[in-house]
């Protein structure tokens, strides 16, 4: 049998159902508005709020215009139009319900919002076309005029208010999306069930709310707690967000009530939270490597903020944990809106808490590390994940955000000054980077100049040359709080070149090592030059460079030979051997890179970033590199920290180094000393294979992670045999300092990774054999059929089995058309892609077949 989507609570049979739908009614309104308890904050919001309703009052009334019903449908100028319009009208009856803002109950605020739903009306209906993106006809449109129903509904004629409860209807149909967007979707429904007063629609948006809340295997939250949306592209800080945000509002409405969501659903919104989405944040900022295609625009955590302030209100274990990350990201200014003003003034701002250290998600090949004053984010590329995101007409010039950019954030700001005044509006895929910045030239990766695809800048719903899978399988990462290694095989899919790259880091920056780059021969992109960019930085301070020498010049470029370090602005560059650098300041930033010529054959490179230094420092780590490289060829990179005991090394295959031999490509770094150590290893091909390893290793083990035994050889060294699976990260701790160390935390996904999905087909229908984990035999599970775009088609269930040839394998049959999802359009597709869902607890698997089209259909 399947397990319910939704737990019953304990008093849920005390109450009826339309009295927890009033209940949950109550609980938005008093969300929405809050009330004087929540101090400065909740004030402040009011004042500023009620200052834009006093100016849309006191301004004439505008008739909506729409010179042309029969636009084109890719116009989006309509839907922004109307979308500006809803949210007037929730502005306005926010104040309407509100008994503290100048605007209570005000017959000029009704009269407003009547004229204005009367015109709105006459573009939203279920008569008029929907020209551009449909994301503001389906998602945005419909929640404004929602919540606004449920503030002031009652002061609006009822035929009025039918038509608006009709449109919205109309337009939001089902429940059919996945992901951040399906929790946008259920709200709406939540709005149009209160509106209606209808619980058996309030189920079904609980429902379809929390299955969103789900470790999957493909797209969403994965195993590790990393978020990617959108095929394989990190999207924690966007779609991410907005999912994080709308499911933890239904935890909080349905927490008490019968709809309430299971208690490892309310755990794993917790653990996104914590366990990914904070660790990138610079300042008040998300890291841009979680934006995806909106990589060029300042995205601001107050979203993030606002989801850990509603999860303090939801009963999970880490409730302590995300009040004091909640309190950080107050304490950094970040604004509290009025709806959550009172929870945020409960928060204890000295309880605050910031990541610090490396982590490395495996899942979504991305990895960070929090220093004194500095952060840095990093983005690998392997078969496993997609490159970049172009759709919408934004994400054009991502090409090589997933080609190791070390993407460098310091005192509260990123590295491309969002904030300045000379920045390129007028350039689309520039919407918040200065004037100056290179996206071809992106810190840490190394890249054939001249290879980037153009794409086209003038549609929505093209990806152009985007969203590409690797082709390599080596990627990955390990790491503890004090420093950390990832590595990656990189195999671009522009340029014809292969380069083997590394990232170490230490308290005080990190060595980027490169190893192996060699051009393909002839191709079309002979005679581009290979780059890899160590530096860009906006400022308009010169760059001293060893040797007495100064780069000051603007607009210019010029090459330097024998350069052991380079220092601008705060941030020093320390090469391992003198080394030809070429830099270049176009407007106030400066960029500086080494050419590895267009047809490079093994060569290589060596360079140590410290965000956070003096120009004293700078000479003084060049001088003593107290941090330095002791392997840098086609085998290993490696790295040592004398003053700490710690050893980073990315095995790209078998061998020894340093006393440590490997039988299988690794990922390792090593802290030892006389009180102990820590040791985190990673199988970077994501194979499942017994991995072994031979060194030194001091004191009584006092971590092993259940995959890891440890063989004694009587002299000090031990075997370690890890049991590998799915890129995931082990550690050990030896003697008194290694019980400081952890596991990596995830989630156990061993079993839904199994899941597997034959398909035959004939004339106008598929048989689906699913061959099913044994956890789920035991729990009871969903299945689906969804369409190309992630939407719901059709569940299977019992009526469309055909027969159970095994234990754990089940037949599926289906008639090509058959679905429930809706009329017209891809929620009628036959033939194409097809992803089928598996879905027990909060675990999901997913499959995608293709079903070749029949031609008698």
């Amino acid at each position: 049998m399947p397990q319910p989507l939704c737990a019953e609570s304990g008093d849920a049979g005390q109450a009826s159902e339309l009295d927890e739908l009033q209940r949950v009614r109550q609980r938005i309104i008093e969300s929405i508005i809050g009330d004087e308890s929540g101090g400065p904050a909740w004030q402040a919001a009011l004042d500023r709020d009620d200052a834009r309703r006093a100016e849309l009052l006191d301004s004439p009334f505008e008739p909506l215009v729409w010179e042309d019903q029969n636009d084109d449908p890719e116009d989006d100028r309509p839907s922004g139009r109307i979308r500006a319009r809803a949210g007037e009208m929730r502005l306005l009856a926010e104040g309407y319900a509100n008994p503290a803002s100048e605007h209570f109950e005000s017959e000029r605020v009704v009269a407003r919002v009547i004229e204005s739903l009367e015109d709105l009306l006459a573009y939203f209906n279920p008569t008029t076309p929907r020209p551009g993106n449909w994301y503001s006809w389906i998602m945005t449109i419909p929640g404004q005029l929602g919540s606004m129903g449920l503030l002031i509904g009652e002061e609006i004629p009822q035929p009025l208010m039918d038509r608006m409860l009709s449109s919205i209807r109309q337009e939001i149909g089902g429940l059919h999306l996945t992901g951040a967007n399906a929790a946008a979707e259920a709200r709406n429904h939540l709005y149009l069930a209160l509106l209606e007063q209808n619980p058996d629609r309030l189920q079904r948006t609980a429902t379809h709310a929390f299955q969103t809340l789900v470790y999957t295997t493909r797209s969403g939250l994965l195993e590790d707690y990393s978020y990617v949306f959108h095929g394989r592209i990190p999207y924690a800080g966007t779609y991410g967000m907005g999912f994080a945000n709308n499911t933890a509002e239904f935890l909080q409405l349905f927490d008490g009530t019968r709809w309430t969501a299971l208690p490892e659903q309310r755990e794993l919104l917790a653990n996104f939270l914590l366990e990914h989405a904070r660790w990138f944040i610079v300042g008040a900022v998300y890291d841009m490597h979680i934006t995806g295609r909106h990589y060029a625009r300042r995205h601001s955590a107050n979203r993030m903020l606002n989801a850990m302030l509603l999860m303090t209100q939801v009963d999970t274990s880490r409730r302590a944990e995300l009040e004091a990350a909640a309190a950080s990201l107050i304490n950094r200014g970040l604004p509290v809106p009025a709806d959550l003003a009172v929870i945020a003034s409960r928060i204890d701002p000295s309880a605050a808490e910031e990541p610090r250290g490396f982590r490395y998600w495996y899942n979504a090949e991305m990895g960070a590390y929090k220093g004194d004053g500095f952060h840095v984010g990093l983005r690998q590329l392997s078969q496993r994940t997609q490159d970049y995101e172009l759709l919408t007409g934004r994400g054009g010039e991502g090409w090589n955000l997933a080609y190791g950019f070390t993407n460098v954030g310091r005192d509260g700001e990123q590295w491309y000054c969002p904030d300045a005044e000379d920045r390129d509006e007028r350039h689309r895929f520039r919407v918040d980077l200065c004037d100056g910045i290179d996206m071809v030239h992106l810190p840490g990766t190394t890249a054939r100049i001249g290879a980037e695809p153009a794409n086209p800048d003038h549609s929505i719903h093209v990806t152009g040359h985007s969203l590409n899978h690797g082709t390599s399988p080596f990627a990955g990462g390990a790491g503890w709080r004090e420093g950390g290694v990832a590595g990656f095989i990189l195999e671009p899919t522009q340029g014809d070149f292969t380069a083997r790259k590394s990232v170490h880091f230490f308290p005080a920056g990190f060595w980027a090592l490169g190893s192996g780059i060699r051009a393909e021969p002839g191709g079309d992109f002979a005679g581009l030059p290979i780059r890899t960019t160590a530096l860009q930085w906006p400022t308009d301070d010169p760059v001293t460079i060893s040797g007495d020498r100064e780069f000051a010049g603007a607009d210019a470029e010029q090459t330097f030979e024998d350069v052991r370090w380079l220092y601008v602005d705060g941030v020093g560059c320390v090469f391992a051997e003198p080394t030809t650098v070429t830099l270049r300041r176009h407007h106030a930033v400066v960029t500086a890179w080494i050419d590895h010529g267009a047809d490079a054959q093994d060569e290589a490179y060596a360079y140590a970033m410290l965000p956070v230094a003096t120009l004293e420092q700078t000479r003084q780590f060049a001088e003593d590199r107290p941090v330095r490289p002791v392997g840098l060829d086609r085998s290993v990179h490696a790295v040592r920290d004398a003053s700490r005991a710690a050893d980073s090394f990315v095995f790209f295959e078998s061998g020894t180094h340093d006393g440590l031999a490997v039988d299988h490509p690794a990922i390792i770094y090593r802290l030892r000393g006389s009180d102990g150590g820590v040791l985190a290893i990673q199988n970077p091909l994501h194979t499942t294979q017994t991995l072994e390893l031979v060194g030194q290793l001091d004191g009584p083990l006092t971590l092993p992670d259940r995959e890891v035994s440890v063989q004694d050889h009587g002299d000090g060294r031990r075997t370690i045999s890890v049991d590998s699976a799915h890129g995931r990260i082990y550690r050990l701790g030896f003697g008194e300092r290694g019980r400081a160390a952890a596991s990596v935390p995830r989630q156990d996904l061993a079993e839904f990774y199994a899941f597997r999905v034959d398909a035959e087909h004939t004339s106008g229908q598929s048989v689906f054999t699913m061959h099913l984990p044994n956890e789920v035999l035991e729990t009871g599970y969903d299945l689906s059929l969804r369409g190309r775009q992630g939407h719901l088609l059709k569940p299977l269930t019992e009526a469309d089995v055909l027969d159970r040839p095994a234990e754990n394998v089940v037949r599926y049959v289906w008639t090509h058309g058959d679905t429930v999802a809706g009329t017209g359009g891809y929620l009628q597709q036959r033939s194409g892609r097809f992803a089928i869902s598996l879905k027990a607890d909060a675990k999901e698997a997913e499959v995608w077949v293709n079903i070749p089209e029949s031609p008698d259909e």
